[in-house]
């Protein structure tokens, strides 16, 4: 069984304006507010620059400014949870496809996963779909994120 993850920000990283004055849109070391707030929450200070994931020793930043082309780490636990299992997959992230930057190394898959999690308007989900549909007609679908549910 091949199966083709589809996963990332995708349209989202384009409209990353709207954290623009939030907590989230601001450089994390001048973030002040938003390190008081973690700071409170545990009871003592907090360096943010720890949070971090990856695989194979690499750390990335769990917390960064928006348009670093980084792994989402809806991306990365969708992928160890294939790896463990031994899956045979490959990823593309959404925005290779959104953005026409990419496409997947195989012809045909058996089983297409589609992450929804930054995927927040319904026409952005339906352009998705329909790029599965166009280009793997015969492959099962699972869609799965904050959105599909």
């Amino acid at each position: 069984m091949a199966l083709l993850l589809i996963s990332g920000l995708g349209p989202f990283r384009s409209h990353s304006e709207h954290l623009n004055g939030t907590l989230l849109g601001r450089d994390l070391d001048g973030n002040v507010e938003l390190q008081r707030l973690y700071a409170q929450m545990a009871g003592r200070p907090v360096d943010l620059r720890r949070f971090s994931y990856g695989t194979n020793g690499d750390a990335l930043p769990l917390l960064r400014p928006r348009g670093q082309r980084e792994p989402c780490l809806s991306t990365m636990t969708l992928q160890s949870i294939l790896d463990a299992h031994q899956v045979d997959y490959d990823a593309i992230d959404i925005e290779d496809v959104w953005y026409e930057e990419g496409q997947p190394p195989r012809a045909r898959y058996d089983v297409i996963a589609l992450s929804t999690t930054f995927l927040c308007r319904r026409k952005h989900l339906r352009q998705m779909v329909r790029w599965v549909a166009e280009r793997y007609p015969d492959a099962t679908v699972i869609v799965g994120g904050q959105y599909a549910t």
